[in-house]
């Protein structure tokens, strides 16, 4: 099997070859030690595919990291399924509304009885990094409609049941778990919590921002600009 295969966004194509069907998180290890970022997503013959997808035949692969717009949305899915994982875990079935983008990251909602605390920021924090610690597979799950609608009944998202139960034209739904924990994302996502090197939780005035790398830099978070303060 031959490979036309790019790793970085400045360098020309190089050709290789496979004797057996590989899977690019195999492919992308053997050039790992070339790579300045980590890679998140591959584009196999012009269309983005997971890491955990298989080359069967000659393909054009480049190798995508997070300053590729597409490979920057799938860290960012990653991201927010182990924050929700961890919300989870930490403050048990509430619902978690993500809001807009706000100080490079998104500001995110934890609807619970009382308000949320530092203390309880800490440790969804602190779990998140354990399960980036463990690095846990990202597992894609796809379901007939009804059972997708089922899942979100479990989960008590009942306006997103009710949607989909209506939306008779979508037959599957595609979910990614961790560790059992589901949730319903259209994006791609990483092939396990491990790739999700960088991020940021603070709580941030009625709910929770979660901060990400930019683009621009890969491997560091932003300076926090308090927006409230600038205004004031």
């Amino acid at each position: 099997m031959n490979i036309t295969l790019k790793i970085k966004p400045d360098e020309k194509f190089r050709e290789i070859k496979c004797e057996n069907p590989i899977k690019l998180q195999e492919l992308v290890k053997r050039f790992e030690d070339q790579l300045p970022y980590n890679v998140l997503l591959a584009k196999v013959n012009g269309k983005y595919e997971e890491l955990t997808f298989v080359l069967e035949e000659d393909s054009t692969v480049e190798l995508l990291d997070i300053r590729n717009h597409s490979a920057d949305l799938a860290y960012q899915n990653s991201l927010v399924l182990i924050y929700l994982k961890a919300v989870r875990d930490v403050m048990g079935n509430v619902t978690v509304q993500i809001d807009n983008s706000l100080n490079k990251g998104l500001y995110t909602e934890i609807k619970s009885q009382t308000k949320v605390t530092e203390q309880q920021v800490s440790a969804i924090e602190d779990r998140m990094r354990d399960m980036i610690r463990r690095d846990i597979p990202i597992v894609r799950e796809v379901y007939q409609r009804q059972e997708a609608v089922e899942i979100w009944e479990k989960y008590n998202f009942l306006e997103k049941a009710r949607l989909l139960r209506d939306s008779k034209d979508i037959r599957q739904a595609k979910f990614y778990s961790i560790e059992g924990y589901r949730n319903f994302f259209y994006g791609l996502m990483a092939p396990s919590t491990g790739y999700i090197k960088w991020f940021q939780v603070m709580k941030y005035r009625s709910g929770v921002l979660l901060r990400f790398p930019q683009p621009s830099t890969p491997d560091e978070i932003p300076e926090f600009v308090d927006d409230d303060k600038l205004y004031k």
